[in-house]
């Protein structure tokens, strides 16, 4: 499989959420006996992905929603075919698998960078319109 993004994404925050918009293109191939790639089909994946973050104790925490992932078949070399079961066992492996999963590991969050001999504390990170602001007190040790 082969995955492009045929435009740039769009990255919207605002104060509720961050939200990212990607359009893919998934393009499936077969491997002949020769190791050359014969195409079978060409995919649009279309979704919304919002993020909720914030800091604490020195660590960005996050969870993210995902809206309904919408497969599209755009060429197939193999002839026309419903992406219906596929779009439902995707969208299922996501939103019961992968995202919880995903979900566990922001919910613990990310050391932020930190230099020698700096502390952070009180740390903010609030989301408004267009940007995120990032605040913190420093402490020079």
């Amino acid at each position: 499989m082969r995955v492009s993004a045929p435009s740039a994404p769009f990255l919207t925050f605002t104060p509720s959420n961050i939200s990212f918009t990607p359009v893919l293109d998934i393009q499936a191939f077969s491997i002949l006996p020769n190791t050359s790639l014969a195409p079978l089909f060409l995919l649009s994946v279309t979704t919304t992905l919002s993020a909720k973050v914030a800091a604490r104790s020195n660590r960005i925490i996050g969870n993210l929603m995902l809206s309904r992932l919408e497969l599209a078949l755009k060429h197939s070399d193999v002839g026309p075919f419903s992406v219906s079961l596929l779009d439902i066992t995707v969208n299922y492996y996501i939103s019961h698998i992968l995202l919880p999963h995903v979900n566990d590991i922001l919910g613990k969050g990310f050391p932020l960078p930190m230099l020698d001999h700096i502390q952070l504390f009180d740390v903010v990170l609030q989301q408004h319109q267009n940007f995120l602001l990032f605040g913190a007190n420093v402490h020079h040790t």
